[in-house]
């Protein structure tokens, strides 16, 4: 008869609080009232997007954008801008799987879903449930995603046509409202395509609630849904409907309601919280235990759980809530954690069977696989049957054995834990009576020794033999009891030891039994499960010269496609390192020290052909630069088969070498036992574990909007006068990989006393043109201004893998100066200067493209027009008794037609000063008789001496600077000389063909110019 627990009811109903939220309840055998089939539910880390940078979904006729009801069929909705609106098609930027169909464009409805195959539009929640149906949608919104619908309204009365909406939504509120979408990338390098409805009300609730949700989709199938200060949920529908949370494919099985908050009205215990959906594969539960076990409670089973997808796969994102029931009679068995990371709990006795049963949640960091304890005090033989919740799909174990007395089958003291293909294994056998060794066995006993093999026991692969201390051995062990003993160990008090003796990978149950299995006989019995791995995984790189300092040859670029094979062997007495796992000592001494591969004799140790299984290829310490960051492996999934698996597609994402390690998880669906190997030199081994040198793949190069001021004013700049920055250049120069990722490891780690130098890019050479400027006359871009200082391109730690220099200093045009008779003249043109130079270190690595082109413009306001101009200073006749004026004025040259104007906007030179002289033979007046003054306010009375000073106009007024002087009351000429001016105003008086000659002229006091049309003129004064 079954006992039963005193506390023992016929029926159980149970329930368990998930994260605070999800309420999930069951009766009895825990059915589920669906079968969810396509995603996992389960709670994740929180980490709301920012909207700064995503697109706010406003009216238009496009992707992205509101459809204005074009996009739904006919009935009662008028296509509300953007009430119960659908946007056209948006592009998600990557491809993403949902419900077995690969989508690359999603339509975003106001009311909280995401659909991918129709443009259904409608009312939001309560009013639309799980599973959708016709009715207050025009058509059915299957294949949708649903963070949380409800009858949002997101449109802007001040700003949308159509339906006056009653509530008021906008970005430029505060806090800002509305829809927006955005791209983006984890930080384990997974594009996502993010939904944000931000404070949006609901409609016709004034005021109205207001709601912060996002919707995430990610590229490796999975999505999420997030909430953010959401204040309460609106009121149920006359059913008691609230808004739905979850995800449609089909009508009939393939959906899921999220039942947050137990039910309740209660929106606001989801803030801050995140729910992720992840793809469910399950097929079936591979569940692997002993054959044997002790009544001892210290002395439990591991039972090793793994979820399993058609292929035999282990599912490393499975996240399933289980439920586990062990087939106890008695109803003593327990369950506790070895190796699992969610959360273990007992929920009670199966109402028919009586049978204890617990629930188990899978969380990411299981990886799929989990290890339980189970023990037992009663002898009898049970099962471990597991079952997940939401699929119904179940696996049971083989039959595990408890007795009272048994034997313990172990790792010898200081035997590695995990047995290595080829390397013999220390072992016991303990015979136990309880708790307690049974120490009156002495001497040679008669034992049966055979395997169980597991269901994944690798094809074909050698079994291993055992030896006993009395050198009787086994080799190959059968696979079945055998019919008689087939070996003998020596006991002393219950303890005997035996080596495995194994050749190959494999898993399996090593059962021994004292004395002969005899029907209606079980023994005295213990099993150990056992798995075996390779000694090492060795990883060789095709054409790898192990290079580890700056200055060594170059392997390839940061993150472009290199070649490895990952080869599985065997142990053999050559070797000269010992096998993976935690040794008696500490850790394992497999780990390459800096400088050297796994010492391994290659030509010894035998490969093994029949291991095949997923290998991992990562990067690890050691690294260089010593100083900078370990950079990541990609592609770097092997699939090994028959012993050798290549991949022609790895990348390393930085500069610089690293050691790379193999890894084969949890080997035949073992958990916690890795196979393991590091990389080694193509040469001879064991030269050097390190593959590179990497280099940056190329350089990127990034500027600012630079800009000029004109210099004459806002209107223009003179040829040849300095342009000098109202924003100055700014170029950053970027090391990436060839996905664009900044190389962090390019850096100058020997400026900072931390290392070597690894940045090999040298000083740029900026050259500057302007297609504008007239060639043909010799004009030129001059950057040979004394002010102008060139960029450099040093670089430290302190900006890992950039650079950024400003250009300081003016950039002017050269001067027509062609040898010509007389110079040319430049006709206006306008600036367009661009600035090209080219980036390539010393490795060749070079900018995309390359040279690095850009222009420069002028700040907002200011003229790009450059004019050729001139100060002329003509000659002036006039009465030695009146003040004589000279209208010097500055110029520009206007064109062939016109030749030379007045620079009547000229409101910009200065630094003009004049000199007066006698002529050759000299004359009655001399300087000192007149100076420079100006009549509006007399401001040259006081000069004398034949002072000159600067008393006219500087700057000019319209182009003149109102020159004039001072009546002598003598008479005869002078020559009036700019003794300095601006460069740009010199020009070629002298017609030598160089533009580089100031101005003159002559003042003739007493001497009045002849006018051709007059025969006498004659003045009495």
């Amino acid at each position: 008869m079954r006992r039963l627990k005193p506390d023992r009811l016929p029926e159980i109903s149970w329930c368990r609080l998930i994260s605070g939220v999800v309420l999930l309840c069951a009766l009895g055998a825990l059915t589920p009232a669906h079968a969810i089939v396509s995603y996992a539910a389960s709670p994740t880390t929180f980490g709301w997007i920012n909207t700064a940078g995503q697109t706010l979904i406003v009216a238009g006729s496009s992707g992205g954008t509101w459809s204005g009801g074009a996009a739904c069929t006919s009935g009662t909705y008028d296509g509300a801008t953007p009430d119960d609106d659908i946007t056209w098609p948006i592009n998600l930027g990557f491809s993403f799987n949902y419900g077995g169909t690969t989508y690359t464009t999603v339509q975003i409805d106001a009311n909280g879903r995401l659909q991918f195959n129709n443009s259904a539009c409608g009312y939001g929640g309560p009013f639309i449930q799980i599973p959708t149906t016709a009715g207050n949608t025009i058509n059915t919104p299957t294949t949708t995603i649903i963070p949380y619908s409800v009858d949002f309204d997101p449109g802007d009365p001040s700003i949308y046509n159509g339906k006056p909406e009653n509530t008021f939504c906008a970005a430029t509120a505060n806090p800002p409202c509305g829809v927006f979408y955005g791209t983006g990338m984890t930080s384990a390098g997974v594009p996502y395509f993010v939904v944000t409805w931000l404070n949006v009300p609901q409609s016709g609730f004034p005021p109205p609630p207001a709601f912060s949700v996002q919707a995430i989709l990610y590229a490796n199938g999975t999505f999420a849904f997030q909430y953010e200060n959401n204040t309460s949920d609106p009121p149920t529908d006359s059913n008691g409907n609230l808004p739905a949370i979850g995800w449609v494919i089909d009508t009939t099985s393939n959906y899921y309601n999220y039942p947050y908050v137990t039910n309740t009205n209660n929106i606001v215990a989801l803030n801050d919280k995140a729910i992720l959906f992840s793809p469910n594969l399950l097929d079936h539960f591979a569940i692997s235990a002993p054959a044997y076990g002790s009544t001892c409670a210290s002395d439990s089973a591991p039972v090793t759980i793994a979820a399993l997808d058609a292929a035999g796969n282990v599912i490393p994102n499975y996240t399933g809530l289980v439920t586990i029931t062990v087939s106890s009679g008695s109803g003593n068995a327990t369950l506790s954690i070895d190796q699992a990371q969610g959360t273990l709990t007992f929920i009670g006795y199966n109402p028919t069977t009586g049978y204890p049963q617990w629930s188990y949640q899978f969380v990411p960091a299981d990886q799929g696989e989990i290890v339980l304890n189970l023990a037992d005090p009663s002898a009898e033989t049970v099962t471990v049957t597991v079952q997940d919740f939401g699929t119904g799909i179940a696996s049971t174990s083989n039959p595990i054995t408890f007795q009272n007395g048994s034997l313990a089958i172990a790792n010898a003291p200081g035997a590695f834990a995990v047995p290595v293909a080829g390397r013999p294994q220390d072992m016991t056998v303990t015979v136990m009576n309880g708790c307690n060794v049974r120490t009156n066995t002495h001497g040679n006993q008669n034992m049966s020794v055979w395997l169980t093999l597991a269901p994944n026991q690798p094809a074909g692969a050698l079994l291993p033999g055992v030896t006993g201390n009395t050198n009787s051995t086994v080799n190959p062990l059968p696979t079945a009891p055998p019919s008689g003993t087939n070996i003998k160990l020596a006991f002393t008090q219950g303890l005997a030891d035996f080596t495995l003796d194994t050749t190959d990978i494999g898993k399996y149950l090593l059962n021994w039994c004292l004395g002969k299995i005899n029907k209606g006989h079980s023994g005295t019995c213990g099993s150990i499960p056992i798995t075996v791995i390779p000694y090492d995984l060795l990883i060789s790189v095709s054409g790898n010269p192990g290079a580890q300092s700056p200055t060594e040859p170059v392997f390839t670029g940061a993150g472009r496609n290199f070649s490895a094979t990952v080869t599985a062997y065997a142990w053999s007495p050559a070797d000269s390192c010992n096998p993976p796992g935690p040794g008696p000592s500490g850790p394992a001494s497999c780990t390459p020290p800096t400088g050297s591969g796994i010492k391994i004799d290659t030509a010894s140790s035998l490969v093994l052909n029949h291991f095949s299984w997923p290998v991992t290829i990562a990067a690890q310490s050691p690294f260089h630069p010593k100083a900078g960051s370990l950079g990541s492996i990609a592609n770097g999934s092997v699939t090994v088969t028959g012993g050798t698996g290549s991949s022609s597609s790895l990348e390393y994402s930085e500069v610089g070498s690293v050691t790379l390690a193999a890894t084969g998880a949890n080997y035949l669906d073992t958990a916690g036992v890795n196979a393991i190997g590091y990389s080694y030199y193509t040469g001879t081994l064991p030269t050097s574990s390190f593959v590179g040198r990497f280099t940056p793949d190329h350089f990127d190069v990034t500027v600012n909007q630079p800009a000029f001021a004109s210099s004459c004013g806002s209107s223009f700049s003179y040829l040849g006068q300095p342009l000098n920055y109202s924003t100055q250049p700014q170029v950053t120069i970027t090391a990436v990989d060839a996905q664009g990722a900044t190389t962090l490891d390019y850096t100058n780690y020997a400026a900072a006393g931390t290392g070597s130098d690894w940045w090999k890019l040298g000083a740029i050479a900026p050259t500057y043109a302007d297609p504008n400027a007239p060639s043909s006359l010799g004009v030129t871009v001059d950057s040979g201004v004394a002010a102008y200082a060139p960029p450099t391109t040093s670089n430290t730690p302190g900006t890992p893998g950039a650079v950024t220099t400003t250009f300081s200093g003016p950039l002017s045009y050269t001067q027509p100066d062609t040898g010509a008779q007389p110079a040319p003249s430049a006709s206006p043109f306008s600036s367009d200067i661009t600035v090209s130079f080219p980036v390539e270190d010393s490795d060749g690595i070079v900018s995309q493209p390359n040279p690095f082109t850009f222009s420069i413009g002028f700040a907002t306001g200011d003229a790009s027009t450059i004019r050729q101009g001139r100060l002329i200073i003509p000659n002036a006749y006039g009465s030695e008794e009146l003040d004589l004026n000279d209208p010097m004025v500055t110029q520009y040259y206007l064109g062939t037609s016109t030749g030379w104007v007045t620079a009547t906007d000229d409101q910009c030179t200065t630094g003009v000063t004049l000199s007066l002289a006698e002529p050759v033979g000299g004359g009655p007046i001399v300087p000192a008789d007149t100076c420079v003054w100006e009549t509006g306010n007399q401001s040259g009375l006081s000069c004398g001496s034949g002072k000159t000073g600067e008393d006219f106009s500087e700057p000019p007024v319209n182009g003149n600077f109102n020159l004039w002087f001072k009546a002598p009351d003598v008479t005869g000429p002078l020559l009036l000389k700019a003794l300095t001016l601006p460069t740009w105003l010199e020009y070629d008086w002298a017609g030598t063909g160089q533009d580089n000659q100031a101005p003159a002229g002559t003042l003739n006091f007493g001497l009045y110019h002849a006018n051709p049309a007059q025969i006498y003129w004659y003045e009495i004064y």
